[in-house]
């Protein structure tokens, strides 16, 4: 790996790689740490399309190793979907409860308290010694003073996309011979989550 340089990649020279382990452990906690981080998160393809390649680690003179290998890279293959779906699918409830929470504020249970404080402004009543704390007004959050700050909603929306952006990278992934689709994962893991 050290012998590597620029020109031999620059000259498209093929790499032979056969004499690397493959580490499970590692491209797992590798994910979980790229899970973590915001920016990874539309490249979290990757790591099961890694998986798509580990057909070419078999070789010839050890057929036995074909069993193991398949059922291994599916496996991973199907925790690494079935993770990012999990994680969509999570962001996708939370952004309902925001907005159910926004349509929440505009019924009229809440608007009760607004009008008698305009119909006792306009009779010129005093104020009860009882003093009720002011309550955000529907829309507030909608009004900004500066574009640099982003509310819960924002970042749930950006991080959605995100996961979508992942998932919706490939149509199908093929892991010996099995073809996987990426948003069935998602769409399953809706049903489950909605029903």
């Amino acid at each position: 790996m050290t012998s590597l340089n620029i020109k031999q990649v620059e000259n498209g020279e093929e790499f032979n790689f056969k004499g690397f382990r493959l580490d499970w452990f590692r491209l797992q906690k590798m994910f979980s740490q790229s899970i973590e981080e915001p920016t990874q998160l539309p490249y979290l393809i990757a790591f099961p399309m890694v998986c798509c390649h580990f057909s070419n680690c078999i070789h010839d003179m050890c057929p036995e190793e074909y069993n193991v290998l398949q059922k291994r890279s599916l496996g991973l293959c199907n925790n690494f979907l079935d993770e990012i779906a999990k994680q969509a699918s999570s962001c996708m409830i939370n952004l309902c409860y925001e907005q159910h929470n926004l349509s929440e504020k505009l019924l009229p249970k809440h608007t009760a308290q607004t009008i008698s404080k305009v119909v006792n402004k306009k009779r010129k009543k005093p104020v009860s010694k009882k003093a009720e704390p002011n309550r955000e007004k529907p829309g507030i959050e909608s009004q900004r003073k500066d574009r640099a700050v982003d509310t819960s909603m924002d970042k749930h929306h950006l991080t959605l996309t995100e996961y979508c952006m992942a998932i919706n990278y490939v149509r199908e992934l093929v892991v010996f011979e099995h073809t996987v689709l990426p948003t069935e994962y998602l769409t399953s893991q809706l049903e489950v989550r909605l029903t």
